[in-house]
């Protein structure tokens, strides 16, 4: 199984180096990142449904 929370810290620290390290801006990568948020939210929705039936 997965440690979420080491998972969690170990995607911020990607997230930060490429934000440090790259000139690439918030503006061309802000869409692969919110259909990530977007993902996982509707993985959490699928999953918490499934529990109910």
């Amino acid at each position: 199984m997965v440690n979420i929370r080491k998972l969690e810290s170990e995607l911020w620290e990607a997230a930060d180096l490429m934000r440090a390290d790259s000139k690439v801006t918030s503006q061309e990568y802000c869409m692969p990142v919110l259909a990530l948020i977007f993902l996982r939210n509707v993985t959490a929705v699928s999953s918490s449904l499934r529990l109910t039936f």
